[in-house]
């Protein structure tokens, strides 16, 4: 278990961050000093503001994001275990009849359980980019955005 929970935790550092001065899109600014050699300073952005320096600031989009691609990747990964595991279960049966029916099942199970995830990825990516065109997204190609259901002001009361 802590393993998995470091591993997890390291996955997690390594694709949630972003580098430290990647909300500076101006770049340095210089100071117009009395030297001949003006000196770069960092803009002070909202986004600094009660932030520690050298960590990272992570969204809930984010993390939603990336928990629903790696239930995705762990639930291919599992299925293509299982799909191994039948197709070694069934060279190693031995011309059993029993085992080879177990080990057909499993294999079947694995193989329509990785024809499911490939066809709901497939259909909430191209929901995401051809129907939505981006702007409601699942989170399989792009962070989590849903827009809400009532505008501000929509709706008028008497």
């Amino acid at each position: 278990m802590r393993t998995i929970i470091k591993s997890l935790s390291i996955l997690s550092s390594i694709f949630l961050t972003k580098p430290a001065n990647a909300d500076n899109h101006l770049g340095p600014q210089l100071d117009s000093g009395t030297n001949n050699n003006p000196t770069p300073t960092k803009i002070a952005t909202a986004a600094d503001a009660g932030q520690i320096e050298g960590v990272p600031q992570i969204s809930l989009v984010a993390v939603l994001s990336f928990a629903i691609k790696l239930f995705f990747t762990v639930a291919a990964l599992v299925a293509l275990y299982h799909l191994v595991m039948g197709a070694f279960k069934w060279v190693s049966s031995g011309g059993d009849k029993e085992a080879i029916d177990e080990a057909r099942n499993k294999i079947q199970a694995a193989v329509v359980g990785l024809v499911m995830i490939v066809a709901i990825l497939s259909i909430a990516y191209t929901l995401e980019q051809f129907v939505f065109r981006q702007n409601i997204c699942f989170g399989i190609s792009c962070d989590i955005k849903i827009p809400g259901l009532l505008k501000q002001g929509a709706i008028k009361y008497n």
